[in-house]
Formats: C-alpha cells, structure tokens, sequence
C-alpha cells in the first residue's frame, strides 16, 4: 500500500514537471514572438522611407543616398531650386585683381590649367609646387621624359588683415610670376569667391585652354596619370574627382550650411574640393551662371554640385577608385612615383621633396626582388 502510494506520487510529481516546462516553453517562445514583432515594427520606423508605395519597380525609382542607412526623397520643390534666374545678377563677381598677371597666357595654348588655393604664410608650400609637379609643368619634363601636353598653373589669393603679408606675397609675385591676388578678404568662408574669380580671370585672360584643374596646396599630383586620363574620352567629358553621389548637410562645425541658402537636407552629387578638374567650357558655364544663383559658402558642394546642376549638368562625373586617391590619407612616396596614385593630399614640404626624389630616380622604389632580378639581367652571359 506505501509503495503504490509512493509510485502515484512520484508520477504525479513528473507530470506536474512536465507541465511547468511546456509552461515554459509556450510562455517563452510567445514572449520571443513579441518581441520579433516589435523589433520589426521599431526596424521600418527607423528605415522607413518617404515614399509608401507598395511595388519594388517603384521603390527603386526614389533617388538613394550614398554614406547613409536611409534612403533620402528629395521633396517636390528640390528640382524648382535649382532654376536661375538669369536677368537678376545676385551674387556679382566684380572683384579687383591686386596682383595681375597680364600676358600670362598670351605664348602658347595651354591643355591643363591649374588654380591652386593657397594662404599667405604658406610659403614653404607654394616653393614645393615650384620645385616639383610645377617645374615640371614650366618645363614640359617629367622625370627626364616630355609631358604629352602642356601645362600651366597660377596660385590664388585674397586680402590678408596684416598688410605685411600683403606686401610679402607681392614681393615673392614680382619673383616668380605665377600669383593672383584679388581684393576679397581672405578666409575659410570666401573660398568660393577665390575659385570663381579665378576661374572668371582665366575667362578674361586665357582664351585658349582646354582643361582647368582646382586643387588645394597641400596636394602632390602626377601630372602625367592626369594627362593620361584627359586623353580618355570617359574623362574628357566630365566633372572628375572625389566623387560623392549625395551627402547630408552638416550641421556644425566649419562645413555648416546656411539652411536660409541651401533648404535641404542632402547635397547633390558633386566631387570634393581636394583636386578637381573638368573640361574648360564647362567651368565657364559654371562662373556665367553662378552670378545669377544665390552664394554658397561650401566650395565644392557649390561649384561642383549645386551650378552643375543649374547648367543641367548630370550624370556626368567620373570619380577616383580608392586605389588612385584617398581624402585623408597622403599616399606613400613610392606610390605616387610608380602612378600608381594619382594624387596626394595633406603633403608637407618634406614629402613634396621625398615623393619628387623618388620620382626623378624610379630604381629607389623597386622592391628587393626587383632589384636582385634587375641585378641579373644585367649580367646574365
């Protein structure tokens, strides 16, 4: 009688066991359910776009956003701000020129012409350009060879507040004739003004150039690999550069955009302002036009996104590959000697030297393997 009373309990025991883990088990996976649903209603909160129409095909057809997790709609009146109004002259360009270089283009046509923004201290890097990539371009010679076209380049300045510097950049103009100087102040927020009135003086003076190229003075390039690729007609034709489809307006910080000026929230595609270069004609257009749209303070965004789009500019940019250009990252000296980069950025006087060295004497970049093979063909028998 004990025994059988011991086995019933023990069975009773193992089925109320065996109903607290089903308890479990159906509570658990009803609350992992739960939670399922409300992570996906909180995932299309957050990457809910503007548009709720239902079908893929239509989907696609919303303009996406490159460095973005969402996809950005422009709104209705995005393409109406892009219309000039071309009887009203609204951001004039009529600047003095305070060094001039008259007759600078007057010799010979120029294929390439390069604008190079600079500041009144830096002398140190406007002699590296003079004793590197810009020697080569007074002399035709690139590493004891002929550049495949001709090539120019002019430094760009405005009004420094100290008047010594003023005079200091005038003497180092009279010495080396390769410097403008217009009278707005020179600053952070005029660098449009300084690239449009370079680009209207170049209008005015040199009739007969082909190629303009905007860089900053901290940027090595080789000339030839440009050259090259201005022969393609996959570049000839284009906005080049640091390629960037679409980029949120920054809020903060130096690159803040006046949002009276420029009411929305994503740029347009444009390349970035490091180094940038274009067929002549078409940056004419741009200076033509950007008397008759409202200034922007953002350089690149500007001239290379916002007028492009003014003139109907689009779709027409050709973008570095990694490989050939980095923003944030000099490249190294070897690199740029072998072109196998293209350009360089934040270069200083020291790295304009040592990438110029190698450039001039190649055998100091080849690897140890290369130079053993080398060594041996050239006393193979």
């Amino acid at each position: 009688m004990y025994i059988c009373k011991l086995e019933v309990i023990m069975k009773m025991r193992q089925l109320l066991n065996r109903t607290k883990c089903f308890v479990l088990i159906s509570v658990t996976s009803v609350f992992s359910l739960l939670l399922l649903f409300l992570h996906g209603n909180r995932y299309q909160q957050m990457h809910r776009t503007y548009d709720t129409r239902p079908t893929v095909q239509q989907f696609h057809q919303i303009p996406t956003v490159m460095y973005t997790t969402t996809v950005y709609e422009y709104p209705d009146n995005y393409t109406q701000y892009f219309k000039a109004d071309l009887n009203r002259e609204v951001t004039p360009l009529n600047f003095k020129t305070l060094i001039d270089r008259p007759g600078f283009c007057d010799k010979n046509s120029t294929f390439l012409m390069v604008i190079i923004l600079t500041m009144h201290s830096h002398l140190e890097l406007r002699n590296s350009i003079r004793t590197t990539w810009g020697a080569a371009a007074r002399t035709g010679r690139w590493a004891g060879k002929s550049l495949s076209q001709s090539v120019q380049y002019l430094f760009l300045l405005g009004i420094n507040n100290y008047s010594q510097w003023n005079k200091k950049v005038e003497a180092e103009a009279n010495i080396h004739e390769d410097i403008l100087m217009f009278d707005y102040t020179e600053s952070y927020n005029n660098l449009t003004y300084k690239v449009l009135t370079g680009l209207q003086w170049l209008q005015k003076n040199c009739v007969d150039i082909k190629y303009v190229m905007k860089i900053d003075e901290d940027t090595f390039i080789h000339l030839p690999r440009l050259l090259e690729k201005l022969s393609s007609p996959d570049w000839n034709q284009s906005i080049c550069g640091f390629y960037t489809e679409s980029e949120a307006v920054m809020k903060t910080s130096k690159n803040a955009n006046d949002f009276s000026v420029y009411p929305f929230n994503h740029y347009p595609p444009h390349v970035k302002g490091n180094i940038y270069f274009m067929p002549f004609s078409i940056a004419s257009r741009l200076v033509n036009v950007s008397r008759h749209f409202v200034f922007n303070v953002i350089e690149d965004v500007h001239i290379t996104g916002i007028l492009a789009r003014v003139i109907g500019f689009r779709n027409k940019y050709k973008g570095f590959t990694r490989a050939e250009y980095s923003r944030s990252i000099p490249a190294s000296a070897c690199d740029i000697a072998t072109g196998i980069r293209v350009a360089s950025t934040h270069t200083s006087p020291a790295y304009y030297s040592e990438i110029w060295n190698k450039i001039n004497d190649p055998e100091t970049c080849l690897s140890i393997r290369q130079q053993i093979q080398k060594y041996f063909a050239g006393n193979a028998g």
